[in-house]
């Protein structure tokens, strides 16, 4: 979201609709990298008073890549001597971190683990020699910022988390959700709260083992367009106990 504050000193003035040239590379499958467009109540022109007020672009990025949206200011009456303001923006979508995105493992009888903060990979080498309890699940806190295309209402857990994306994978190949499908099983459950701030959510993953050793567990994180983060844990697994009443499942 890219925001103009607007206010005249004296009269008030109108202004006409801005306009908004859109200059965008196009991939193989011709969908641009955004579509930018005005929001709010100057996005089609108005009074402009000496409160200030806000005009809003709302960028709507569809992939990763970069957009310039050129915009033009115009007076009203048409005629006016006053010459149009124009200016550009470069909008870069997505790339290598998403500020504000956070993630915590929690451990019982253990300090929460730092694994990323503001977008970056930031876990402490002790993490890669840490073994895991397999018969746990694995439990992570996340936090991403609001979500661009919500600025102008409530932002809700499911809209802002809608393009992030969670998977996991054991080596060896011992986990398997709910012992029936491949990979351990991995959900994002959020928190019953809403506001403008950051929204909290929670990570788990169950390993599902269907032997006693210990795995390497590789996740994968994804927030939108950005570059995605992966780390490997390890777990000690432990078969259960019922495996002998169903062995089809080994």
């Amino acid at each position: 979201m890219f925001s103009i504050w607007l206010n005249s000193v004296g009269d008030v003035q109108e202004i006409r609709s801005p306009i908004l040239e859109i200059e965008s590379v196009k991939g193989d499958d011709g969908v641009p990298v955004a579509t930018p467009k005005f929001v709010g109540p100057l996005a089609e022109g108005g009074n402009v008073t000496s409160n200030r007020q806000l005009l809003r672009l709302q960028w709507q990025c569809v992939k990763h890549g970069w957009v310039t949206a050129k915009i033009t200011m115009t007076l009203m009456p048409y005629l006016q001597p006053y010459d149009a303001l124009r200016f550009s923006i470069i909008k870069r979508c997505g790339g290598p971190r998403r500020s504000g995105f956070d993630v915590f493992i929690k451990e019982l009888g253990h300090d929460d683990w730092s694994l990323i903060k503001d977008g970056a990979f930031v876990a402490s080498p002790a993490l890669r020699d840490h073994v895991f309890d397999g018969l746990e699940k694995m439990v992570m806190s996340v936090k991403l910022p609001i979500a661009e295309s919500l600025v102008e209402t409530s932002t809700d857990f499911d809209h802002n988390y809608d393009q992030f994306s969670v998977v996991a994978s054991c080596s060896p190949g011992i986990c398997k959700d709910r012992y029936v499908y491949d990979n351990p099983r991995v959900r994002v459950k959020k928190n019953e709260t809403k506001g403008n701030g950051p929204e909290d959510g929670t990570i788990e993953i169950d390993h599902y083992c269907s032997s006693s050793q210990v795995t390497d567990v590789s996740v994968l994180f994804q927030v939108g367009f950005y570059d995605r983060i992966s780390f490997t844990y390890r777990a000690r697994c432990s078969k259960p106990w019922y495996v002998n009443l169903i062995p089809w499942l080994w």
